[in-house]
């Protein structure tokens, strides 16, 4: 089920939290902060909008107690460095994720 407002979907019952992604994915980011040269991240919707807001410290979605970026095409790429994104391409996939 979709949160028409965040653009977000509700998590199933027994389903990994927005909280918990978070966690994951700032776990990665800590495990790998000591690699040298950049990251290629490859990632389903919501997982990827997690990770974004992650890494550009934006603040919690009200009621999802975790960071979201904002939804973009299936197949968009960005860069984010030093806590700023950009939008490299714009993809021309279905809905936003």
């Amino acid at each position: 089920m979709v949160d028409r407002d965040a653009g977000l979907l509700f998590p199933a019952p027994d389903g990994e939290t927005y909280p918990e992604i978070a966690a994951r994915v700032s776990g990665w980011l800590a495990d790998t902060a000591a690699d040298h040269g950049d990251r290629l991240v490859i990632m389903h919707g919501i997982s990827s909008r997690v990770l974004r807001g992650v890494m550009t410290n934006a603040a919690d979605t009200p009621g999802y107690g975790a960071p979201a970026a904002p939804g973009l095409p299936q197949g968009s790429v960005v860069m984010i460095d030093r806590g700023i994104e950009s939008v490299v391409h714009l993809g021309l996939g279905h809905a936003p994720a």
